[in-house]
């Protein structure tokens, strides 16, 4: 992978309520493309924990990286940005992340969330190439993004599909962020309209990359659904 003009955001300020405990320090499981020949000095090497794999794929992609957390809760090994509003939901944090990317003239900014343990790196990267490689006219895509949902058409009532935190967003969508959470409004998938989305489906075998932890017992999964089938 290579560097593209666009900047990075992890998001990292949740407070982990479902997991009870703060899901960005999660250790990451075992998975078959670990060696056990391996040097312990390339095992140190990987990411340890949900939050350190997050930055480093979204590292590789963007020229600039943050993560964003909120100020009780400081991530301070990291790059950091505090969150534009507080206890509005992960919006906030990408409304810092677009203002920032907005003052570096970067024209978009990548967002992962850090509670996506098994996404690989070539599916980030696909999100970008087709952001800068979509059409400026008659109107670039706010955003770049999967969908759930890969059954057919995508219906315009199934907005909770598509994953809002894996994708790329222009900085446009600054001021209609800054809109909806000033309103109180904190479903992503409701704020943007969805003809200026760039909706992605993923094959049936890519789904487990959109797999996110929100409670202990998803754990449990990881390492089964991180196996090569």
């Amino acid at each position: 992978m290579s560097l593209w003009p666009l900047a990075g955001i992890v998001l990292a300020g949740g407070q982990s309520r479902r997991m009870g405990r703060d899901k960005a320090l999660l250790p990451l499981p075992a998975m078959d493309s670990d060696s056990e020949n391996e040097s312990s000095a390339l095992v140190q090497q990987r990411p340890q924990n949900f939050l350190e794999h997050s930055y480093a794929l979204v590292a590789a992609l963007a020229c600039q990286a943050w993560v964003a957390t909120g100020s009780e809760r400081p991530r301070s090994n990291f790059p950091q940005l505090f969150d534009a509003l507080p206890n509005s939901g992960p919006g906030a944090g990408i409304l810092a992340g677009l203002e920032a990317a907005k003052a570096q003239n970067l024209p978009a900014l990548l967002v992962l969330a850090c509670d996506l343990p098994l996404l690989e790196p070539v599916l980030l990267e696909r999100l970008v190439q087709a952001w800068f490689a979509a059409p400026e006219k008659p109107q670039k895509p706010l955003i770049s993004l999967y969908s759930r949902f890969n059954d057919g058409p995508y219906p315009q009532n199934r907005g909770r599909d598509l994953e809002m935190l894996a994708a790329v967003y222009s900085i446009e969508c600054a001021p209609l962020l800054a809109k909806a959470l000033a309103g109180g409004e904190r479903a992503l998938w409701r704020i943007f309209p969805k003809e200026r989305l760039l909706i992605h489906k993923l094959e049936a075998h890519e789904a487990k990359n959109l797999y996110n932890c929100n409670y202990p017992e998803d754990l449990a999964k990881l390492s089964t659904l991180g196996k090569k089938s």
